[in-house]
Order: C-alpha cells, then sequence, then structure tokens
C-alpha cells in the first residue's frame, strides 16, 4: 500500500503484481491494486484465469468487480 501510496505505477512489469496476487490468493492486495488502476485484464486476462484455477474465488470477485474478462478481451 505504501508503494501505491508514493506514486508505484500498479501495472509495471506487464501487471506481475496482479498475477502474482491471483496466484497466492493475496485478496487485500488485488483489491489495492484494482483501486489504484490496475488493469485487471492485464496479459489477455491471466490474473483471472489465475485466479480461477488455484481456486482463489475471492481474488477472482474482485477482479471481475473491476472489469477483468477471463479473455481480456471485451
Amino acid at each position: 500500500a505504501a508503494l501505491l501510496q508514493a506514486g508505484a505505477d500498479p501495472n509495471a512489469r506487464a501487471g506481475e503484481a496482479l498475477v502474482r496476487c491471483a496466484q497466492h490468493g493475496l485478496e487485500h492486495a488485488a483489491q489495492l491494486l484494482c483501486a489504484a488502476g490496475a488493469n485487471a485484464n492485464t496479459q489477455n486476462g491471466r490474473p483471472l484465469s489465475v485466479a480461477a484455477q488455484t481456486g482463489h474465488v475471492h481474488v477472482a470477485r474482485v477482479l471481475c468487480n473491476h472489469g477483468a474478462l477471463l479473455d481480456g478481451h471485451g
């Protein structure tokens, strides 16, 4: 949270932070990233796909609430 408050880019490294949140079930971190402007559809929808594959339903819900689509396209 402190890095985001200091102006860190939530989409840095092609949105890899959001993918890691999905992999590890980090719901609160995913919420913070999305609220800071992270692209929920980064890497063609990989965060949502990863959350679904790993059973992290709460992270998937956060991503969907921020516009994530399974294929990353509208």
